[in-house]
Formats: C-alpha cells, sequence, structure tokens
C-alpha cells in the first residue's frame, strides 16, 4: 500500500512508540482486508493516538493484551485531552485497536 499520509503528531507518535516496527504489517493487512483508503487513513490515526497512549502509560509490548486495549477505550478515552483527537479517534478506537493487535503484535495472549 502506498504511505498514508498522517499529520505530523500523530505520525511522531506512531513512530516513537514500541508499535512503530508493526506498522507496515498492519497496513498490509488492511489492504489484503480491502479497507479504503480513507478508512485505513482513520485507522492508522487511531492507532497513533493508542500508539502515544501506550508510550505515556509506559507500556512494553509484552504487557499489549485485550484488557490493555479496553483500559485504553474505557479510561483514556472518556477522559481524554491528547493535543490531537478526533471523533473517528473516540468513535472507533476498538477496532483498529483489536485489529492491530491481532494482526501485528507478536504473542498477544488473546488471539
Amino acid at each position: 500500500m502506498n504511505h498514508i499520509k498522517l499529520q505530523s503528531l500523530p505520525r511522531q507518535w506512531l513512530d516513537s512508540s514500541p508499535l512503530a516496527p508493526f506498522t507496515q504489517q498492519y497496513l498490509e493487512h488492511l489492504e489484503r482486508a480491502r479497507y479504503a483508503r480513507s478508512t485505513t487513513r482513520i485507522y492508522l490515526c487511531c492507532i497513533a493516538h493508542f500508539a502515544h497512549w501506550i508510550s505515556i502509560e509506559r507500556l512494553a509490548l509484552e504487557s499489549l493484551d485485550e484488557a490493555v486495549r479496553v483500559r485504553f477505550i474505557s479510561d483514556h478515552l472518556p477522559v481524554c485531552d491528547c493535543p490531537f483527537q478526533s471523533a473517528a479517534s473516540r468513535t472507533i478506537s476498538g477496532q483498529p485497536s483489536r485489529i492491530y493487535l491481532r494482526c501485528s503484535v507478536p504473542k498477544t495472549p488473546f488471539l
């Protein structure tokens, strides 16, 4: 898939996170599943937000599981004051993070 353009802050969040090595694999998964380019971009922004949060929380890659994903959605999103957020991030972050963890992060216990 061609490079998906993100605004600079979400790109920085993603590129500096523990998830960075798995981004291409995630994009390839979405392409194989025939997600629209616009949906892929929204999902990538949601993953950048998730990546920012796990960096702030200092969570190790090995600790990322369903409980962490649910904590992000249930505890962080309702009170989120991150500098870059969107309605889409609040609305659909569950699906992109679930897909990301399942297709990208090795040894995810809830797969």
